[in-house]
């Protein structure tokens, strides 16, 4: 998504508190440890930086705006299925389960059989 070029996308931030602050004032919540993790040279994860001012990291009101967008993910729609790989994870995730088998809302509806749910008989 290309958007358009500000008068700011310049300006220099210097530091994680004034790249939180810039990003919370743009809409984007976002904490200061939570952007000193992120722009740490381990995690690596944040804006992109331009360099360094002493310890503090630095970079433009641009590089910042442009990653608060990137970090921006589609809704995804709670009701198409949800129930099935719902009933479909916990199969897989515990077969030997069956108390939580009776109860699950596809069993109950009858979506799957119960059978289905615990799986194979172990004897």
């Amino acid at each position: 998504m290309n958007t358009p070029k500000r008068e700011d996308d310049d300006d220099l931030l210097i530091g994680n508190r004034a790249m939180a602050d810039f990003s919370t004032g743009e809409g984007f919540p976002i904490s200061i440890s939570t952007m000193q993790k992120y722009t740490s040279p381990a995690i690596n994860t944040g804006p992109d930086l331009i360099g360094y001012y002493g310890k503090k990291p630095a970079s433009t009101k641009g590089l910042v705006r442009a990653w608060c967008r990137s970090r921006i993910r589609p809704v995804q729609s709670a009701a198409a299925g949800s129930g099935d790989r719902l009933a479909e994870a916990c199969i897989n995730a515990d077969p030997g389960n069956r108390g939580r088998a009776a109860r699950h809302p596809a069993v109950r509806r009858g979506i799957i059989a119960r059978r289905e749910w615990l799986g194979p008989r172990r004897r």
